[in-house]
């Protein structure tokens, strides 16, 4: 905290003091975007695996990955004020449960196709789908880091 300007006031009796509060976000980066950026990588492996893996494998640790995020987003709310309005943190949040959905039901559509045997359409999607999924949640992280770049910049320059 750096005092910037303290004023008292001799003929009302009024003293006035202005406070600049620098934030550190290393405890944020390492208790919530860390953890929650690695289990978004963890839910990415399940759809390179072999075809032959048991279903059960992939989808469960698809779900536990977004009960994880789940509490850590519950976690990270805990340690700030609470607003009417999202902050960033909130979004990142999102950002995580979202990719992890995406993810879960993108497994579990694949799995009802395969017992369905409707091969010929579904191998090249699958194949888009395992370039797309982690290109489009590369996209998202580096856009989010970007935008959190500017504004910590802008907000403390």
């Amino acid at each position: 905290i750096e005092v910037l300007n303290f004023n008292a006031s001799h003929d009302n009796g009024s003293m006035k003091a202005e406070f600049i509060m620098n934030r550190n976000p290393s405890y944020m980066i390492i208790n919530a975007y860390v953890p929650s950026f690695s289990l978004m990588l963890t839910t990415i492996l399940p759809l390179y695996l072999r075809e032959d893996i048991h279903f059960g494998t992939t989808i469960t640790l698809v779900l536990t990955s977004l009960l994880c995020s789940f509490t850590l987003f519950q976690s990270s709310l805990s340690g700030i004020p609470k607003t009417s309005y999202l902050k960033f943190i909130d979004y990142w949040n999102l950002l995580a449960l979202t990719v992890t959905l995406v993810k879960f039901f993108t497994l579990a559509v694949w799995e009802i196709k395969q017992h369905k045997e409707s091969y010929g359409f579904w191998l090249p999607f699958k194949t888009i789908m395992r370039v797309t999924i982690p290109l489009v949640t590369l996209i998202a992280v580096v856009a989010y880091w970007i935008l959190a770049v500017m504004l910590y910049h802008n907000n403390f320059n």
